[in-house]
């Protein structure tokens, strides 16, 4: 929220935002680039219309959520620490979003797995740095909740840029990191059975 703030009114980040058509875009990369190139699934009329279905469903709420600036790409990759000073990196593609996307890069990183433990210790920190920065409090089981469903449209997005990765650049190296990603992907979608029909 700080740097929303601080953010200058000619900011390209300003002017790019995660909306429906950019999710949705992202997920039809996963189907096209990871399920039928990297998976060489065969997916049938009723199949597409399913996944189609369950994408809506999916990033519908979220889109929904007030838009603060997001670095995109915020995982471990990306963040030096040289001197006791954190660096960030590889923010160009910044721009609004949600206020949980930048957290659920960070704690469902595929590249640095974190145990639950630390995860919650890391949102509970976030919740309390929130609450000094803008003054209000966030209802944490609702937050949890929304960084669950924005951490399964993640990990679903990096997927498509592995399998992308592997079927058009020839480049092995980003499937190593395909088990933790299916592993979030299943743990976020348990978590949300029963709120909805988005793990049907």
């Amino acid at each position: 929220i700080e740097c929303t703030m601080k953010m200058e009114p000619d900011n390209p980040a300003g002017r790019r935002k995660f909306d429906t058509d950019k999710y949705m875009s992202e997920l039809r990369h996963t189907v096209r680039y990871f399920i039928k190139g990297l998976r060489s699934k065969q997916l049938g009329q009723d199949d597409g219309e399913r996944l189609e279905s369950f994408f809506i469903r999916l990033v519908s709420p979220i889109v929904e959520e007030p838009m603060l600036f997001t670095h995109r790409d915020y995982h471990a990759r990306n963040i030096l620490i040289k001197d006791g000073r954190f660096y960030i990196l590889d923010y160009q593609d910044g721009r609004m979003g949600p206020r949980h996307y930048d957290l659920a890069s960070l704690l469902y990183d595929s590249y640095v797995k974190l145990d639950g433990g630390t995860r919650n210790e890391l949102i509970n920190y976030y919740l309390d740095r929130w609450k000094l920065a803008a003054k209000t409090e966030i209802d944490a089981k609702g937050f949890g909740s929304m960084l669950k469903r924005v951490s399964l449209q993640r990990s679903l997005k990096a997927l498509g840029t592995f399998g992308y990765q592997a079927v058009e650049k020839r480049n092995s190296f980003y499937l190593r990191f395909v088990p933790d990603t299916l592993g979030y992907i299943g743990e976020n979608l348990q978590a949300l059975k029963g709120a909805d029909e988005d793990s049907d």
